[in-house]
């Protein structure tokens, strides 16, 4: 579907119930659309992390206009949601993320008896979905409640997403992971990502494992084992 189809499609349809406060890491091709209709979905407007520009794939998949090649993908975001949530642009003068923590930072406790010992700032959000790309250099590593369930997602050379399965924050995959997995992955359409966020059931941590080869990516594998 054309990406200028999108915001026709979400007025003509009724908006799904909102899944509380989600975090989004990544707007790689199909995740945009999944962005748009949660932010037009009741409840809190979703947060976003993405620094990067929109890429020919993206364009060449229907999922940017080809006007914006080389844009930031954040501001076309924001010009999508504008009109309908004029609250999803960030203030003059302020970083895109600066709002990401905004509300959603607390001061964690230290266990055991005795005063309050502050470990350091945590964003609790009720989701987080993290798209990831072969293309990617670097990984978004923000310091969110290790429990909090993440959904990773993986746009292919073919633009379309796969579905990598949904861990705790503290024992998600690394990028080698999510793109190991993700060859196995049938792909999924983002309508269905959608209805998975939106789901009224809480989402249950998926068991993964440690990949062949000794990988030890994931947070909560010991390393003397």
């Amino acid at each position: 579907m054309p990406w200028w189809d999108h915001a026709r499609l979400c007025r003509r349809r009724s908006p799904p119930a909102g899944p509380g406060r989600v975090l989004f890491i990544g707007l790689d091709g199909p995740a945009l659309r999944v962005l748009c209709a949660l932010a037009e979905a009741p409840g809190p407007l979703p947060c976003v992390l993405e620094r990067r520009s929109v890429t020919a794939g993206d364009v060449a998949a229907g999922h940017y206009p080809r006007r914006l090649l080389g844009r930031p993908r954040l501001v076309h975001a924001f010009a999508r949601l504008a009109g309908r949530r004029p609250d999803a642009v960030p203030p003059p003068g302020t970083r895109a993320e600066d709002a990401v923590l905004a509300g959603a930072v607390r001061r964690r406790r230290a266990g055991g008896p005795g005063g309050h010992v502050a470990e350091g700032l945590v964003a609790r959000f009720d989701r987080v979905v993290q798209t990831l790309a072969p293309w990617h250099r670097y990984e978004w590593n923000p310091p969110l409640e290790p429990d909090v369930p993440v959904l990773q997602l993986v746009v292919g050379e073919d633009g379309r997403l796969r579905r990598c399965g949904t861990s705790r924050w503290a024992e998600r995959g690394c990028l080698d992971c999510a793109l190991r997995r993700a060859e196995a992955a049938p792909a999924v359409g983002w309508e269905a990502v959608v209805r998975e966020l939106t789901t009224p059931s809480a989402p249950r941590p998926e068991a993964t494992g440690l990949w062949p080869g000794d990988c030890r990516c994931r947070l909560g594998a010991d390393p003397t084992a």
